[in-house]
């Protein structure tokens, strides 16, 4: 609170309990930063300059930093407190035991009022990996018994282990069963054993401890009539955006030379078209002169 009597207070999350922890009485605070780890606080003062700490009890009151006059935005982040100067325009930081002058980490800036600290730790990414691709299965007898192999290769995992689930869905359902599931240690490959001359249908979903692929997961249908190679769908379709893209790009080409060539033509009919313009009046005045 900085109006007639300055001060910092504190209440419950319902706003109950409400108390004064400290009394600043002359000071004219304009920002509050609270360390959670270190249960602590720290403000400024406008009229004094300098930046203040105590405890979240209202405790310990004590100096921080002086001669801090143009402080706005104030963060905590490790063992460093960050805050903006809205006058030199930089970015500046000083250990929370305030023993050091402070550094300029970053400058200039503009028309910057507040500063967040976002942390990002890169080895813990909360998602599913990626689906598994070239999804195949092969067909063929052994004892008189079908057995299929499934193979396939696994999409990135963001370094999290990741392991796959083999589901199997009948053709007048909706619903997959999972018929196998794969270690993340274990070969890319199964090998299961099916009936004769029946349709199947499986699909093959990547995981990990965040779940499962959602979307373009691989599929392959077939019948077991023979000893045959199945392939997901994106096996064949693959080649169309690539077929597709490189006839764009022959495309462009040829029409970037026919514009060339165009330009080129145009500027050649108008050179010699001055120059004719340019031979009939120095025939005209040459026989003006004889």
């Amino acid at each position: 609170d900085a109006g007639i009597k300055p001060r910092i207070e504190s209440c419950s999350l319902s706003g109950k309990g409400r108390r004064v922890l400290l009394d600043l009485k002359d000071q004219y605070p304009s920002i509050l930063e609270l360390d959670v780890q270190t249960q602590a606080l720290y403000w400024n003062d406008k009229n004094t300059k300098q930046l203040f700490t105590a405890r979240m009890d209202g405790s310990s009151m004590k100096v921080l930093k002086s001669s801090i006059p143009h402080i706005t935005g104030i963060f905590i982040e490790g063992n460093y407190i960050y805050w903006i100067d809205w006058w030199n325009k930089d970015i500046e930081k000083i250990p929370i035991s305030g023993q050091e002058e402070a550094s300029v980490i970053l400058s200039p800036i503009k028309d910057m009022e507040d500063l967040i600290s976002v942390k990002v730790v890169s080895g813990v990414v909360q998602c599913p990996p990626r689906p598994a691709y070239k999804f195949k299965a092969f067909t063929y007898m052994v004892n008189g018994t079908v057995r299929a192999k499934f193979t396939w290769e696994a999409g990135y995992g963001w370094k999290i282990p990741q392991y796959f689930e083999l589901d199997r869905r009948d053709v007048d359902s909706q619903i997959w069963v999972e018929v196998h599931k794969i270690e993340a240690d274990s070969n890319r490959s199964v090998i299961i054993a099916l009936e004769h001359s029946q349709e199947y249908q499986f699909r093959l979903r990547a995981c990990n401890t965040y779940g499962c692929s959602r979307s373009n997961t691989p599929e392959v249908k077939f019948t077991t009539d023979s000893a045959s190679v199945f392939s997901s769908s994106e096996e064949h379709y693959n080649a169309i955006p690539t077929l597709l893209k490189t006839g764009i790009i022959l495309g462009g080409v040829i029409v970037s030379i026919g514009i060339l060539l165009g330009i080129w033509g145009y500027w050649r009919a108008r050179k010699r078209k001055t120059n004719r313009r340019y031979r009939a009046v120095r025939y005209s005045t040459a026989s003006y002169i004889t």
